[in-house]
């Protein structure tokens, strides 16, 4: 899939209302609340995530998809966090935005009848090409194109920020559950300390972001389309030492040069997220 054009920010990326209300631009891109909803996106030219070569990602955007020392421990939390709703061991789960795959790969090992899709051409003929549990498709063509099909569980870890059309991936999220079933998912939190306190300069306004959830946006988006918030909470996340003093160099210091011995990537570093949100769906009956 080519870089995509973006819509123009006249209308909510979630509600479709008109007259949204800018907030500010950075780095050429404006951001929007909408008026009606509260939803906050930005409207760049370009759709940067779905870049055509690997090298036009930035290096550590591009790292996050790679194994990582912290990849077991981060996995184990989400693979926790969901195994209070239901036990995974068997149930028929799709994952969004696969990426590299290794989320879909964990999952399968511990018996979980998992498959993914992965709409970047780049991402998907570089990591998954050639295994059928993946697709090289968005989530609403997926779901379109299996009309019959249905899972127990959808995760978007990660996905839910990046999204273009919002409202449309959660009516296909929807449409794929199983009566009961249950959507995962972890994104950003606009409605937070940090980004009251930081504004513009909040490190989650980057250009691969798209939507900017709040609790509140995201559980009644969620409930129009028969998903039932089940719980909410801040995320932990485990990163490596090396991972974020080149994260520090990109998108608080922006420079690309700043690099941290490989060493440093055997330091795993437990973070409690204060601008994210875990949340947890199910699917009404009927």
């Amino acid at each position: 899939m080519s870089v995509e054009k973006a819509s123009d920010g006249s209308s909510c990326r979630l509600c479709a209302a008109g007259g949204a209300e800018p907030l500010f631009e950075k780095e050429g891109v404006p951001y929007f609340r909408c008026a009606s909803c509260s939803f906050v996106f930005s409207v760049p030219e370009l759709n940067p995530n779905f870049c055509d070569a690997l090298d036009e990602y930035d290096p550590t955007y591009l790292s996050y998809f790679g194994d990582m020392p912290e990849d077991e421990a981060n996995s184990r939390y989400a693979f926790e966090c969901m195994e209070r709703h239901l036990p995974l061991a068997g149930v028929r789960l799709l994952d969004v935005g696969a990426g590299s795959g290794k989320w879909v790969r964990y999952l399968r090992a511990r018996g979980v009848q998992a498959e993914g899709v992965e709409p970047s051409t780049a991402l998907f003929e570089h990591f998954l090409a050639g295994s059928p549990e993946f697709h090289p498709v968005d989530l609403e063509r997926f779901a379109a194109a299996h009309p019959g099909r249905r899972f127990d569980v959808v995760t978007a870890f990660d996905v839910l920020e990046h999204l273009d059309d919002p409202g449309a991936f959660l009516e296909s999220a929807a449409r794929l559950l199983s009566p009961g079933g249950w959507l995962f998912g972890a994104t950003v939190d606009v409605d937070t300390w940090p980004c009251r306190l930081m504004g513009s300069r909040w490190h989650l306004y980057n250009r691969y972001h798209l939507a900017f959830w709040s609790r509140r946006t995201l559980a009644r988006a969620a409930s129009e389309r028969g998903l039932l918030m089940r719980s909410m909470h801040r995320p932990w996340r485990y990163h490596s030492a090396g991972y974020l003093i080149s994260y520090i160099g990109q998108y608080f210091l922006r420079s690309r040069r700043l690099a941290a011995p490989r060493l440093l990537d055997r330091v795993q570093i437990p973070f409690y997220l204060p601008d994210s949100l875990f949340a947890s769906f199910e699917r009404a009956p009927g």
